[in-house]
């Protein structure tokens, strides 16, 4: 029998690589799960910053390490989305969602390959390049 649509949603928070997730809005986040809510209509996490990235950081060091002590501070942070946007479903394959203006990657093999990165790397962009290519696989 299929999923439900809130079944579905449960199942992207089975099977997380150290209890992480990945966001991006204005910038790239990497999380630690602190708990989740999955409701009728939507889904609410909330979670520590383990990693902030920003394009600013290279013309401007420190700003990366700066918002990600801000953002300490006032963890955990709730984030969340609904499941349609429209009526499109928010949830993609191989465990992504998305919003507008907003995706989160829940795939454990994606978040630890990200998990691995060194700060170089993620000025660098090499994140965005693992992400565009496990998009590909959608």
């Amino acid at each position: 029998m299929p999923l439900s649509e809130k079944e579905s949603f449960e199942h992207l928070f089975s099977d997380l690589y150290k209890n992480r997730f990945a966001s991006c809005e204005t910038a790239f986040y990497l999380w630690e799960l602190v708990r989740y809510e999955v409701q009728d209509d939507r889904f609410f996490v909330w979670a520590t910053p383990l990693k902030v990235i920003t394009s600013l950081n290279r013309s401007a060091p420190g700003t990366n390490e700066s918002m990600l002590d801000h953002l300490k501070s006032q963890a955990p942070l709730k984030l969340g989305c609904a499941f349609k946007i429209g009526d499109r479903s928010s949830l993609m394959p191989h465990k992504q969602v998305w919003g507008y203006g907003l995706s989160f990657w829940f795939d454990r093999e994606l978040i630890k390959n990200i998990s691995h990165l060194t700060d170089e790397d993620f000025d660098n962009g090499v994140h965005h390049r693992i992400l565009s290519k496990f998009n590909e696989r959608a």
